[in-house]
This record gives C-alpha cells, structure tokens and sequence, in this order.
C-alpha cells in the first residue's frame, strides 16, 4: 500500500514537473521576446534549444514505466528541472534589472541648475533666516527665480566681478553671496581654510528639449558627445563646469572608435550667445543643448547623441570592474594615490585622480586630456575582457544607476546590443585631442575678469574635422 501511494505521488510531481516546464519555458522566452535584447536568429536558436531540452524531459518524466534506470532518469529530470525553474528567475531577475538600469539612463527633458548662499566661517550664521535684512552679494545674470525663492528681506547688491563680491565677503562689507555652480566651484578650489561655509542651496529645474538629429545606430555611423562634469552631486542632472569634453564617432560596419578630445579651457563661441566666446567649459552651465551646439558650430558637424557622467560615475564603474591597468609616463603621488613609471593598477579613486591630473605635467590640460583617453580605453578594454561582464555584471549596472545619462532612447540603447552580438568585432579605437595656444582674455561668463584661456588652434580643429569625416564615411583612419 505504501509502495502504491510513493509511486502515485511520484508519478503526480512528474507530471506537475512536466506541465511547469511547458508553463515556465514560455513564460521565459515570452519575456526574453518582450526584452528585445537579443537578436532574432540568436532567440530562435535559444527557443530550439530549449524546446528540445524540454521535449527529452517531458518524454522521461511521462513515460509509463517502473524499471530503475528509468525511475532514476525521472530523479536526475526533476531535479534538472528544478535547476532550470532557478535558472529561469535568475535570468529574468537579471534581464528586468537591466532594463530597470537602461531606463534610469534615458534623460529627463530638465536640468537642475543649482545656487549656493556662502557666509563668513565666524558670523554665526546657520541657516538662510539670518540673512533677513542683511546685505547679500549676487554676480551679474542671477536668474531672478533665484532671489524670488528666498522668501526673506535680503538687501541685494549686483557684481560684475566674482573676484570683488568675494573680497567684499572677506571682508564684511556685505554679510553673504548667492553663486552659481560656476562661482562654487571656484571658492571649493580657494577654501582650504575654510574661511567660507555654506548656508543654503536652491535648486532651480528648467525644461530642456532634445534638439539632436538621431541616427539609426545599429548599422549607421554616429557621433555623441561625452560630456564629463566636474560635479559631487548626487542628481545627474545638476548642472555644473564640463571638465571632460570628447566627440566619439563610431561606425558599427568597419568597427572603427574616434575619440576627439577638446581642451576645457577652448576659446569659443557659445551657440546662441550672439558669438560671444567663452571656456567650453562653462558652456555646458548654459545647458547640455548649449554645450553640444556650441561643439557642432566648432567643428561643423551634427552630434546625434550626448552622455553626461560625473565624478562618482568613473569611480563607482572602475571599482565596479575591479580596477584599470593604466600606463604613467610620470612617477607623482596625489590625495593619497601613487603612481609609479609604468604600469599601474587603480581603483575608482584614482582612476579618477589621474584622469583630472593636470599639475605635474608641463603639458598642463593637454596631458590630462590624454590621461583621460587612457582610462576611457582602459574601462572599455577591461569591460570586453573574458569575464569581466558575466562575473561583475551586477555591480556594473550598480555603478551606473543613477549615474549615467544619455539621450540614446531605449529602442536605440538594444538595437545597438542587438546589432553587436549579431556581428561581435573588435573595435579599432583612434585618439584625437585639438590643440591651441596659451593666453588671457574675458569670457561670457566673466565679462570683467582676465581668465585663462586657450586659443584654438585651427589646424588641429580641421584635422579633427577630417578625421571625424571619414569614420563616418567608412574611411579607415588607422595609423
């Protein structure tokens, strides 16, 4: 009786087993579908494959018989079948949080322009009521929902010199400032003694349209912009001084990478600012749609695509990885990192500190846009690297939620995987940087400070133009 009532209980899980592997399967490979990750002729060989695993299982496990080998076949089938059904929820676990990433990447049509109320370190002062009725410092172009924000009686003075307002500050003349990212970052750099301290932030959001000319990425040649803030901020979309500047052309037929690296301190003119020139660098404080029109007045061309990183992006993604091989040409040490003649394995921290190195090279900016390449390729060598994706893949997507943005769309970001995994090439990457001559001049952002900029050099510019030309023209541009 109870060799009967084992058997009918057995026979019961079987055909449970082999009615979930129907079930679960087309679950599975419904979802797969509906991702849209992989490529067609990659799914229907997924699905055959499956279907005749499943076939085999669903044979044994309904096959009438008693014989041991087949009751054993059954055990090592339900038990396969068990390590499928985890399988299945992994993939799909992991397949979902991909998405949920990719989508976190995809810009939203705002900026967050952020603004910062400083006081003396030794006034007392703890919080933005204390300005009532006080005398507070603002630099020329303060967006007037700045001061309509503060709902306090606060004695207003213009600036036209950021270097007077903060001298002024020092001492006592006024009891406080409101600057922009732009200022911030200029007294973050000056205030080793602390002899400011911040008060209070106000955030402003403003409405951005996306004004690029899209391509069909997947087997089109195309050209984005990786605009690299020099922002600690935790929303993305804050805006702050572009430190990093590069126009990458890619062509996804010949398989060949341009990166095109501009000085941050370029000499030129904003787009829409009536040809009033200034640092590329603060251009983007006017708008990432200002930062690449003004690159497309420059070098004449169309981006069709932006990124926008920061500080914690190539920090967070390097240590996500396991660290960069990077090559010094200079043996230096710097916040607690050293870099020796040669090789050097290194963490987010200084991955980051080498690629903003400027300092101790004689080549200023123009060795730090190089440093900058360096760990760009060295990340993606190292994420194309046997194993580093399969094994690191989670804390990957980790990294850069949240920290990456684009205005790639999600149907643009798997047509582009869907296209690579149909055609897995290696890509011949060529480094490029724009060179220019050292000088003082007034900027759109100063318009009464001597600052230094960088004169272009309009050789390398058309040099630039040429390269950039036959990337997406399918000419090699190997060396």
């Amino acid at each position: 009786m109870k060799k009967v009532r084992k058997r009918f209980i057995f026979r019961t899980v079987c055909l449970l087993f082999a009615l979930f592997l129907i079930v679960f399967t087309t679950v599975f490979l419904f979802y797969v579908n509906k991702l849209g990750f992989i490529p067609a002729n990659y799914f229907w060989m997924l699905c055959g494959v499956l279907a005749f695993i499943v076939l085999i299982c669903e044979l044994i496990l309904l096959k009438k018989s008693r014989k041991f080998l087949m009751m054993f076949l059954k055990t090592i089938v339900l038990l396969f079948s068990l390590v499928l059904f985890f399988g299945y929820g992994y993939a799909i676990k992991y397949a979902d949080r991909t998405k949920n990433v990719f989508n976190s990447f995809v810009a939203r049509n705002e900026e967050v322009l952020s603004y910062y109320v400083f006081t003396i370190s030794d006034n007392g002062f703890t919080e933005i009521s204390d300005f009532d009725g006080k005398k507070v410092g603002y630099f020329t172009r303060l967006d007037q929902k700045v001061r309509d924000a503060i709902k306090i009686g606060i004695d207003y003075i213009e600036y036209n010199d950021s270097e007077l307002m903060l001298k002024d500050l020092e001492e006592r003349v006024i009891d406080g400032v409101i600057v922009s990212n732009l200022i911030k970052a200029d007294i973050d750099e000056n205030n080793e003694d602390n002899k400011f301290k911040l008060i209070h932030t106000i955030a402003i959001k403003n409405k951005i349209e996306d004004i690029t000319k899209k391509v069909s990425i997947k087997n089109t040649p195309f050209v984005f912009l990786i605009s690299g803030s020099d922002s600690r901020e935790n929303d993305i979309n804050a805006v702050a001084r572009n430190d990093v500047n590069i126009i990458v052309t890619i062509n996804p037929k010949t398989n060949e990478i341009l990166l095109t690296s501009i000085p941050r301190d370029y000499y030129v003119a904003l787009h829409g600012k009536t040809g009033s020139k200034d640092k590329l660098t603060h251009a983007s404080y006017y708008g990432i749609n200002t930062h690449v029109q003004t690159l497309e007045d420059l070098f004449e061309i169309e981006i069709n695509y932006y990124v926008k990183v920061n500080f914690n992006t190539v920090i967070k993604l390097v240590d996500a990885i396991g660290g960069i091989d990077i090559y010094s040409d200079t043996s230096f040490s710097a916040d607690g990192c050293r870099y020796k003649l040669g090789m050097n394995h290194l963490n987010g921290n200084c991955a980051l500190r080498f690629a903003r190195e400027r300092h101790v090279y004689s080549g200023g900016d123009r060795h730090r846009i190089k440093n900058q390449q360096d760990v760009i390729i060295a990340v993606f060598s190292k994420m194309k690297s046997g194993g580093t994706l399969v094994y690191d893949y989670m804390d990957i997507l980790d990294a850069l939620e949240g920290e990456f943005i684009t205005n790639l769309s999600m149907d643009d970001i798997t047509s582009f995987i869907k296209y690579e995994l149909n055609d897995i090439s290696k890509y011949y990457i060529r480094s490029f940087q724009v060179n220019g001559s050292n000088a003082m001049d007034y900027t759109y952002s100063y318009p009464n400070q001597l600052l230094y900029v960088m004169k272009p050099d309009m050789d390398t510019v058309k040099e630039a133009q040429e390269l950039i030309g036959k990337v997406l023209n399918g000419k090699s541009v190997k060396e």
